[in-house]
C-alpha cells in the first residue's frame, strides 16, 4: 500500500511538472485559507469559515485551506491536491500539517467532485480512511442539497476534531514574545546609537533612525505566519505525500 502511494505521488508531481505552463490559479491576496474561485460561496459564509480557521491556525499552527475550482482542466482532484500542496505550500515547513478540501462544483453534464488531501504530518491523525468518512458522510449529503457552506464548514469542524490535540502554536506563531531578553537587548542597543549619534554631533539623529528601523519588530510586525495587517500570511512551506480521498455526486 505504501508503494501504491508513493508510485501515485510520484506520479502526480510529474504531472505538476508537466502543468507547470498551465499554472494553478494563484492564492488570492490578500492571503486566506478560503479561497473560492468556483463562486461556491457567499462573502458571509467565506468570511466565518475563514475566521474559523484563522482561529485553529492561530492555536494550533495547522492549515486547513478551502479551494474550489470552476474548472479541474481534465486532471482529478486527487492529482491536483498534491500540486497544490507543493505551490501554496499549504501548511508549516517543519510539521508539514495542512489539509487541503478541494472542490469542483456540480456542472450540467459533468459530476461535482471533492478531494480532502492531507500534509506528511497530517496522516495519523487524518488517515484516508478518515478523510473518505468526512467526504461521503458529512460532505456529500449537503452538496446533493446544494447547501456547499454547511458541508464544508461540518468537513472542517471534523477535521479539526480528529486533529485536536495533534500541534500547537509556537509562541511566535500566535505573535507572542519569543523571549524577555529580546525587548531588553533591543532597548540597550537604541541608547547606545543614541550616546553614539550624540558625540559624533548627530544630536540625538541615530535615536531615531534606531527606532524607525526597530519599531515593527517592537510591534509585532516580524510575526510569522502573518500579513502586514495582522491576518493569514499564506502558506508557510509544507508537503504532501498524496494521502487523502474524495467523492462525487
Amino acid at each position: 500500500m505504501p508503494a501504491m502511494r508513493t508510485c501515485s505521488f510520484l506520479a502526480a508531481l510529474l504531472i505538476a511538472g508537466l502543468a507547470r505552463a498551465q499554472s494553478l490559479p494563484q492564492p488570492m491576496q490578500p492571503p486566506r485559507m478560503v479561497n473560492d474561485f468556483a463562486g461556491m460561496l457567499s462573502p458571509q459564509q467565506q468570511r466565518l469559515l475563514e475566521r474559523k480557521l484563522q482561529d485553529y491556525h492561530d492555536s494550533t499552527s495547522t492549515q486547513v485551506y478551502v479551494i474550489t475550482l470552476a474548472d479541474a482542466q481534465g486532471y482529478t482532484l486527487a492529482q491536483l491536491s498534491p500540486m497544490f500542496f507543493k505551490e501554496w505550500g499549504i501548511g508549516q515547513k517543519d510539521k508539514n500539517n495542512g489539509a487541503l478540501i478541494l472542490i469542483k462544483p456540480k456542472q450540467e453534464n459533468e459530476y461535482g467532485d471533492v478531494f480532502i488531501g492531507t500534509g506528511y504530518g497530517m496522516e495519523g491523525a487524518l488517515p484516508d480512511v478518515y478523510c473518505k468518512r468526512i467526504v461521503e458522510q458529512v460532505m456529500i449529503p449537503h452538496f446533493r442539497r446544494e447547501d456547499y457552506y454547511q458541508g464544508i464548514d461540518s468537513a472542517v469542524s471534523a477535521i479539526i476534531d480528529y486533529a485536536s490535540g495533534e500541534y500547537k502554536a509556537d509562541k511566535s506563531e500566535q505573535g507572542g514574545s519569543p523571549g524577555s531578553l529580546i525587548p531588553l537587548a533591543i532597548f540597550a542597543l537604541l541608547i547606545i546609537i543614541f550616546f553614539t549619534g550624540r558625540k559624533g554631533g548627530g544630536k540625538g539623529k541615530g535615536v531615531g533612525n534606531a527606532i524607525a528601523f526597530f519599531l515593527p519588530f517592537l510591534l509585532g510586525g516580524g510575526r510569522r505566519g502573518a500579513s502586514p495587517g495582522g491576518g493569514f500570511g499564506g502558506g508557510g512551506g509544507g508537503m504532501s505525500g498524496g494521502g487523502g480521498a474524495g467523492g462525487r455526486w
